[in-house]
């Protein structure tokens, strides 16, 4: 049988899932935690303004993938991806931990 070009992805461990929590008020997870910390009581403008600036990084990322040229293919797509959904699991995580404290 030939290489179809899709073996890397067989070995790929399922990403990080959004819990409910973070699935609203965008569609994006990213950007529901910075709403949820900036919206808390509980953190200074020093953190707003880091949250903020994390909010505006993640857009810069989504149009520089949008618009690379050449286009980045679907394994190159596949893992900035992952890593940006492990980076999120790991500041919700804390997030959730800070709250709770």
């Amino acid at each position: 049988m030939t290489s179809d070009g899709w073996e890397w992805i067989k070995d790929q461990s399922p990403y990080w899932e959004a819990p409910e929590a973070l699935r609203t008020p965008t569609a994006s997870a990213d950007l529901n935690l910075g709403v949820q910390i900036i919206g808390s009581n509980f953190v200074g403008n020093d953190v707003v303004e880091l949250v903020a600036e994390y909010m505006a990084a993640h857009a810069r990322l989504e149009l520089w993938m949008g618009q690379h040229e050449p286009p980045l293919t679907m394994r190159r797509n596949f893992e900035i991806n992952r890593v940006a959904s492990e980076a999120l699991g790991i500041a919700y995580e804390a997030w959730v931990e800070f709250e709770t404290a």
